[in-house]
């Protein structure tokens, strides 16, 4: 009992200084973007909360479609495991906030594993099946950004900026390729996580004992990690055309979203642009 309140208090603390830290950054970055023509435009113009409403609708739509993609993902990888609608758009929210508050919202995924666990879904079944989210967004943005290119490329006059999206699309393919390495090659993927393992564990007093179960836990979560992966690409394809498809249609409603802003507040849309 003593353990477990401890533990709690050690996450607090690291949420709470992320909440704070989020706070602040969003407070610089309103005092360094707002001034008084900030003020007077919105003034001067006629503010459309019909739009600004349907912004906030559209985010939510977005919850439940992401919710939807992961219950589709998960419940085909282990037929023995069944998770609701609602379980998953709740997982999808928790997500959204320790990614919200972490940086480059680095603490998402590790919360949707989480929590999945917690739903019966093995470790390796529960990243195999973010993993495979993560997989099926990086190959949309993959095929979107030549068009984006083509696009925005008069808009941007900025070359740090064309270097920083083209250093993008580079790291998404490399994650990609990583990503397909892992599937064919379980084998080396278990070797390279056991030599992390043994180089981490110097550092540490852990037994043998533990050590020996850390790599047999490495191990049998690779195999599973590996098995639901290609049962993506095999027998679970459909599952995944249809997450393919629910990934059009999540971008695709989250890309209207800043359009509903700019109609609210008088401007242009661009739907195309997003």
């Amino acid at each position: 009992m003593a353990h477990t309140e401890k533990k709690q208090k050690t996450m607090k603390t690291p949420i709470l200084l992320s909440i704070i830290l989020s706070i602040s950054i969003i407070f610089l970055i309103l005092i360094f973007t707002i001034d008084a023509s900030t003020f007077d435009y919105l003034s001067s113009v006629s503010i459309r909360y019909e739009f600004f409403a349907a912004a906030v609708l559209l985010n939510i739509l977005t919850w439940i479609i992401w919710g939807i993609r992961l219950k589709v993902l998960s419940n085909a990888i282990d037929k023995n495991v069944h998770i609701g609608v609602w379980n998953s758009i709740k997982i999808v929210i928790a997500n959204l906030f320790l990614a919200g508050i972490t940086p480059s919202m680095a603490g998402g995924e590790p919360v949707r594993i989480y929590l999945l666990t917690k739903n019966d879904l093995s470790l390796g079944s529960a990243t195999a099946s973010v993993l495979g989210e993560r997989l099926i967004d990086a190959l949309f943005i993959l095929i979107c950004v030549p068009f984006a290119f083509f696009i925005i490329r008069e808009q941007i006059d900025i070359e740090c900026i064309k270097i920083g999206l083209l250093i993008g699309v580079v790291f998404f393919t490399i994650l990609v390729a990583l990503l397909a390495y892992s599937i064919k090659n379980p084998k080396k993927t278990k070797s390279f996580l056991i030599f992390i393992n043994t180089k981490i564990s110097r550092f540490s007093k852990k037994d043998e004992n533990k050590g020996s179960k850390i790599i047999g836990r490495i191990n049998t979560e690779v195999d599973n990690f590996h098995t639901s992966m290609v049962f993506f690409l095999g027998e679970g394809k459909k599952a995944f055309l249809v997450a393919g498809g629910l990934t059009v249609l999540y971008w695709s409603v989250g890309f209207m979203i800043p359009s509903m802003l700019l109609l609210g507040l008088g401007m242009p849309p661009f739907f195309i642009d997003g």
